[in-house]
């Protein structure tokens, strides 16, 4: 009922589920038919969800999971896809529900690409969004400790402490700052 006026105002967020499903069980089948049904929205009606979503689903195109590996135990990373994600997030606005979240996986694309410099950046924009919901906290203490770990892995020891210690001791992340 995509076409149909009455249901336009849904058509996003049903497809925007539909790509959130398809990520969380890896099955992509059907997921570029998706895209192409929101492609037809014009711009100036696209939420900031599908540009995450979008990003979402090019990052794990991009990135395969552990049970994907060559057999010396590495990935072989989608190197196109990943830029495309990360284009992607940059899409989402300042000011969305999702910005902290799309921020923080252009972090770890700058990182898996081992541009530390720019990783480091992405991660500091992550914490400048204020946290408003209990997800958005959960994103900015796993900004603190991928800053942690990017600040050790470039000998900045100082800030590696910084960023560790600003994970709340009350956080399910606390052991990991340890």
């Amino acid at each position: 009922h995509g076409g149909d006026t009455r249901y336009r105002d849904h058509v996003q967020r049903a497809l925007g589920r539909l790509i959130e499903i398809a990520i969380h069980t890896r099955d992509f089948d059907g997921v570029e038919d998706y895209f192409a049904q929101l492609s037809r929205i014009p711009p100036s009606e696209i939420e900031a969800t599908t540009n995450y979503y979008r990003g979402k689903y090019l990052y794990n195109r991009a990135v395969p999971t552990e049970d994907i590996l060559r057999d010396d135990g590495t990935a072989q990373i989608d190197l196109a896809l990943l830029d495309q994600a990360r284009t992607a997030f940059e899409a989402v606005q300042q000011g969305s529900p999702y910005y902290p979240q799309a921020r923080y996986f252009v972090g770890v694309i700058y990182t898996l690409r081992e541009q530390y410099p720019q990783a480091i950046e992405a991660f500091r924009r992550v914490l400048r969004a204020p946290a408003e919901t209990e997800e958005q906290r959960e994103v900015l203490e796993l900004t603190q400790l991928a800053l942690g770990r990017l600040y050790y892995e470039t000998d900045q020891l100082d800030q590696a402490v910084e960023a560790y210690q600003a994970v709340p001791r009350t956080s399910a992340n606390f052991h990991v700052a340890l």
